[in-house]
């Protein structure tokens, strides 16, 4: 893991005979304010969600967890001050290992599911808007991929239109 700021972090799990409690946000060191949770649920194994990132002023870190199943996530650095422009660093999340992956803004990030019925849980900041979004949207579903670049975020309404729900939008 070469990317400045990128964290692999393994929250601290308290154990006994009703199972294990663990405080999931543990890295102060973070010094990020967190203020948008967010969760998805994806229902087939493959399912690929990303590539998220947002442009200044509006970039967001980003701590993923996931609560039930396996991803693959990656992220890659997109700081055009940053040592290590362009470089890229892969993890497998679980929700049995409970590790987590802290992404610093300006990095693009997208996972694809390992398991069936993966849900995951990325925390961000600052609060993303449709009104402030730029990303480029990879969607992959059973019957192929569509893509949209360098762009707005599409509305609800044209994701709805244009996304089979046999397929998975963000």
């Amino acid at each position: 893991m070469n990317i400045p700021d990128l964290k692999l972090i393994t929250p601290r799990r308290l154990q006994d005979s009703r199972g294990w409690f663990a405080e999931t946000w543990p890295d102060k060191s973070l010094a990020v304010a967190f203020c948008q949770d967010n969760q998805s649920l994806s229902i087939h194994v493959g399912t690929i969600r990303g590539l998220h990132f947002q442009i200044p002023p509006h970039a967001q870190a980003k701590l993923v967890s996931v609560l039930a199943g396996r991803i693959f996530d990656v992220a890659v650095d997109l700081r055009r001050s940053s040592p290590t422009f362009g470089q890229h660093a892969a993890f497998e999340l679980d929700a049995d290992s409970g590790r987590q992956l802290f992404i610093p803004r300006g990095s693009v990030r997208w996972s694809r599911t390992r398991l069936y019925n993966t849900k995951s849980m990325p925390l961000t900041h600052p609060t993303l808007t449709a009104a402030n979004a730029h990303y480029d949207l990879v969607q992959s579903g059973h019957f192929g991929r569509k893509r949209i670049r360098k762009g707005r975020a599409p509305s609800p309404e044209a994701l709805r239109r244009e996304w089979s729900p046999d397929q998975t939008a963000i």
